[in-house]
């Protein structure tokens, strides 16, 4: 029961805490994951509506259930998903901040929220890389089988992003030269 009255009084300080504009952590990697794909095999076999979880987080004992949802498959079966227990949406991976949550009770919806302003040219100009199939240093062809409109736009925004990383370079060693 003191239990029970403990992990409220965690949901209810869960509910207070709204996430900050510069984000204190980098990914969510840095989070505990719970991922429903992990249960998969033992759901088949055993079909709960929860799951026991046990841990230590922060020195702290936490024992409780997480909640299951179901939908229903095409071809027959059910597709598992945890039900966050502060929000109770329907999520296939809880994050542990305390206890288990969604990664919208975080306050991060989408992993580029969670990246410092000054981080997120560097993460699209390596998402364009990835993209084009580029490796570090020279600029490479096209790839095969891309319309040359796209190899042209991603191009062009690759060259945009280092273009402002530059000027922010020159600008910061004119403040150097001036001081």
């Amino acid at each position: 029961m003191i239990e029970k009255a403990n992990l409220l009084n965690d949901l209810d300080n869960l509910r207070n805490i709204t996430m900050p504009t510069t984000a204190n952590t980098y990914s969510l990697d840095d989070y505990p994951q719970l991922s429903i794909a992990s249960y998969r095999e033992y759901l088949r076999i055993t079909k709960p509506d929860s799951l026991p979880v046990g841990y230590n987080y922060n020195g702290k004992a936490y024992r409780y259930n997480i909640d299951l949802l179901t939908t229903p498959c095409n071809y027959g079966h059910y597709r598992y998903w945890w039900s966050c227990p502060k929000c109770c949406k329907r999520v296939g991976v809880l994050y542990c901040a305390g206890i288990y949550v969604c990664r919208h009770c975080i306050g991060a919806n989408y992993q580029t929220q969670l990246m410092q302003p000054w981080q997120r040219p560097d993460a699209r100009m390596q998402a364009i890389r990835k993209r084009l199939g580029w490796q570090y240093g020279a600029y490479q062809r096209k790839p095969k089988g891309m319309h040359r409109a796209t190899h042209k736009r991603l191009f062009l925004e690759y060259m945009d992003i280092e273009d402002s990383y530059l000027d922010r370079i020159r600008i910061i060693d004119e403040l150097v030269k001036t001081s």
